[in-house]
């Protein structure tokens, strides 16, 4: 007998596999019908793009380039979700450097403040609005030590208590 059928003690009984094994085949047939009917669409007859977007390309020393490609309206903006800025987080011995991907913004349009554990960090230009708080691992002591943006990259360095 397969070791997955054997009889069981506790909350990890037969009935909770037979339940389990019900939900993944119900998966699966949704999964098959999804495919099935994806492979009978006919993309010949569509008139518009199906696909829209933006692509940024960041070239050291210059003010990156957005491209937007199918049918997307012009007055759309690129939005920025706080989940698409990207923080690095370097642990030392001494400090916490925090390292925050920010293309296309001014330093002068960078707002930053600490408070015992968390930086926060507001950025603003014509297209995009950044707000984003970053947890830290440790306490640091009042203001950051230095605070520096160079090529669409924010660099923050604060001191351990």
């Amino acid at each position: 007998m397969a070791p997955w059928k054997r009889k069981r003690d506790g909350f990890f009984d037969d009935e909770f596999f037979r339940i389990l094994e019900e939900e993944l085949r119900e998966i699966e047939n949704h999964l098959n019908k999804i495919f099935r009917d994806i492979s009978e669409m006919n993309f010949n007859d569509l008139d518009e793009d199906i696909v829209y977007g933006f692509s940024i390309q960041a070239i050291p020393g210059k003010k990156p380039i957005v491209r937007r490609f199918g049918k997307m309206q012009k007055n759309v903006k690129a939005p920025v979700d706080d989940d698409d800025v990207f923080v690095d987080i370097i642990n030392d011995k001494n400090n916490i450097k925090v390292l925050v991907d920010l293309p296309g913004f001014s330093a002068e349009n960078i707002k930053v403040e600490t408070s015992s554990n968390r930086i926060y960090i507001k950025a603003l230009n014509n297209e995009r609005r950044v707000n984003k708080v970053v947890y830290l691992p440790c306490n640091i002591k009042g203001k950051p030590a230095s605070v520096k943006y160079n090529n669409g990259v924010l660099e923050i360095i604060c001191n351990k208590m």
